[in-house]
């Protein structure tokens, strides 16, 4: 986790410099993502894509008067189309390239 905490607590601002190259920046603690994907065969080439996503994140960072903690998870669904450009026709269940 990348932060750049803006706060005011109790009247008090927290600066916005220092930390990265002095612009307010911290590196605040680590991410973790988990992610699994399905893919369909639609026709010719053409799929589509779901994708589920898990991500969690905790991070501590300057605030005015002290510092600040916090544990963030995050689920994402998404779905995309895929299609194959390389003119083939495929006649598997997937729209990924084959290897060969």
């Amino acid at each position: 986790v990348i932060a750049h905490p803006e706060t005011v607590v109790r009247g008090r601002r927290h600066p916005e410099r220092g930390g990265l190259w002095g612009r307010g920046y911290f590196f605040s603690g680590p991410v973790l993502q988990l992610a699994l994907e399905r893919r369909q065969h639609l026709w010719r080439g053409l799929g589509l894509v779901g994708e589920a996503k898990l991500t969690a994140a905790s991070a501590r960072f300057p605030i005015a008067g002290g510092d600040a903690s916090l544990t963030h998870w995050e689920v994402h669904l998404l779905v995309g189309v895929a299609a194959r450009m390389d003119g083939s026709n495929q006649k598997r269940g997937d729209c990924a390239p084959r290897a060969e």
